[in-house]
């Protein structure tokens, strides 16, 4: 009598488990397609000075982006915001004026890179993904600046502006356990729009 017991009560668990495990796999593939975040395109914008340039432009709050799963993780961004018309911090050209009254052109065609922070093992391909934006190495830029009058010795300097992003990447084992990263930083830079000024 006890075997038989034994043997009907595991049969139950065992239909209870695989119930509650076909119940988990769709609760979890609805919660990654609701959290997937609509597309944003930048709006197109001239060529601003570096004086007249607002630096930080918070959207809002924070974007939810949707889970990847690679080689046994599952990987999220969390806590991500984004900044539209930032100024990088790289250089998109720079010319020097040797004489007073003198002016220079920094002209189209200039090569800016696209920053991509990773970690954890989540690639900058992934991480894009999940920013919802488009990755590749360099932005060539369709857009130029010519300087005014400058004294000499003044070199006329522009910037990429384009989106950047600040978020943390979450690693989870299909296991159990978490790993969240430090905060990282994105910036990918728009071909129509640069920042030009006086150093």
């Amino acid at each position: 009598m006890t075997i038989r017991s034994t043997t009907t009560t595991t049969r139950r668990l065992r239909s209870v488990l695989l119930v509650a495990l076909a119940c988990g796999g769709i609760l979890s593939a609805t919660t990654a397609a609701a959290a997937q975040p609509d597309g944003i395109a930048p709006e197109p914008g001239p060529i601003i000075s570096l004086g007249d340039l607002a630096l930080e432009q918070p959207d809002g709050g924070d974007m939810s982006t949707q889970s990847m799963e690679v080689q046994g993780y599952t990987y999220k961004l969390v806590g991500v915001t984004r900044q539209e018309n930032v100024a990088g911090s790289a250089e998109a050209g720079r010319c020097l004026v040797l004489t007073d009254g003198g002016t220079c052109s920094i002209t189209s065609g200039n090569s800016v890179s696209v920053t991509v922070g990773t970690s954890l093992g989540m690639s900058a391909q992934g991480v894009s993904a999940g920013l919802n934006a488009s990755y590749q190495k360099t932005v060539t830029l369709s857009i130029g600046c010519s300087s005014p009058a400058l004294t000499g010795g003044q070199s006329w300097v522009a910037h990429p502006v384009g989106t950047a992003f600040t978020y943390k990447i979450q690693r989870s084992s299909w296991f159990g356990g978490s790993t969240t990263s430090q905060e990282l930083t994105a910036f990918f830079p728009r071909k129509d729009a640069i920042a030009c000024g006086v150093q």
